[in-house]
């Protein structure tokens, strides 16, 4: 419908009158049929006529509608429209929309918390696609060279799992904007190197476990802080060293972890999920019955041997010789013998009794 505030009309589609209408001016009924108008409201302030409402023939959707009326009453409706509450109750505060938000994050380069939710490939290159919690419609996108991981293969251990990041660009019109890891994890890997001494225990997170590889070994990815990532290999990490660390960790655990060296002029921090040397704390007697856990049979010059972990000392790996009046393999529980136990040079020698179930 289109509003005008003319004072004259001029020979309308709908008929072949040429009437002049004073603002304001009040229309003999006869005039108003003329027009093929339909009076809509006559007050001493206003007069408003819906030319084109009586044009009967045409469909009712295809109806031109003219509104015409007074300036005074255009005027008074405006300043209606227009007018706000000039003083607010306690506690009022003018909400800022989700595009606005977003933009002052990247304005002032705040930190926020974002979901990976799966992997794309725009241009042909990896990227982690996100969700924002205070921002349901909006997604936003991680290039493989802003993820701050040092493989790319490894970002696919990261989807569904949280990130914080920082706000790099907006597209509006495809709702995504870009986001950094990459700079949010700098950010907090400054502040971790200003407050973290050695010796301190920190609260971390499991990222990732990275199985074995031609590569690599198997190994844990931990987040330290801010998504400040060390990595750790199987001996650093396992209770049990008889076991896959996958059977032990899963992504998003939390563990206590011991800071064992840090150095932030060579960009280097160093954990520990054991607190302590194992062999330190064991008390192990010669001849004592124990149970435990073969963790790999190994051949050398004496033959093949058994690399057992005891049950109540996990992490130490104790040697027995591989008996030939049964069969043995690895993961398989067994009953054995102290034959010697030395915690100082890490030495424990056992023979094997019998399996178990």
């Amino acid at each position: 419908m289109t509003k005008k505030s003319a004072v004259e009309i001029e020979d309308q589609a709908i008929g072949d009158a040429s009437i002049p209408v004073d603002a304001g001016e009040q229309l003999e009924h006869e005039d108003v049929q003329k027009l093929g108008a339909v009076e809509v409201d006559v007050t001493p302030e206003s007069q408003v006529i819906d030319a084109g409402a009586m044009d009967k023939e045409l469909p009712e959707e295809e109806q031109v509608h003219t509104i015409l009326e007074s300036p005074d009453s255009l005027a008074q409706r405006e300043k209606k429209r227009t007018k706000r509450q000039a003083v607010m109750p306690e506690g009022y505060t003018v909400e800022a929309g989700p595009w606005e938000r977003i933009f002052q994050a990247m304005k002032r380069g705040y930190t926020l918390a974002a979901l990976i939710v799966a992997i794309d490939y725009p241009d042909d290159k990896p990227a982690w696609m996100l969700t924002f919690r205070d921002y349901p419609d909006i997604r936003g996108v991680v290039p493989a060279g802003e993820t701050d991981l040092p493989d790319q293969r490894l970002m696919s251990f990261f989807v569904g799992q949280p990130i914080n990041v920082k706000i790099k660009g907006l597209d509006r019109e495809n709702r995504l904007v870009a986001c950094s890891r990459r700079e949010a994890v700098a950010e907090a890997r400054t502040r971790l190197y200003d407050e973290v001494e050695e010796g301190d225990l920190l609260k971390c997170f499991v990222k990732a476990v990275v199985p074995r590889s031609d590569r690599s070994p198997e190994r844990l990815l931990l987040d330290i802080g801010g998504g400040v990532l060390v990595e750790l290999k199987k001996s650093q990490a396992a209770n049990m060293l008889s076991q896959r660390l996958s059977r032990q960790y899963i992504p998003g655990q939390s563990v206590m972890a011991r800071v064992t060296r840090i150095e932030p002029n060579k960009g280097i921090v160093e954990v520990s999920l054991k607190d302590g040397d194992a062999w330190d704390k064991a008390n192990i007697k010669r001849g004592q019955p124990i149970s435990g856990t073969i963790g790999a049979i190994r051949s050398n010059d004496d033959g093949e041997l058994c690399y057992i972990e005891p049950d109540g000392w996990p992490g130490l790996l104790g040697i027995a010789p591989l008996p030939d009046w049964d069969t043995f393999r690895r993961r398989m529980r067994v009953s054995c013998k102290v034959v010697n136990f030395v915690g100082a040079k890490h030495h424990l020698r056992l023979y094997i009794v019998r399996r178990l179930a």
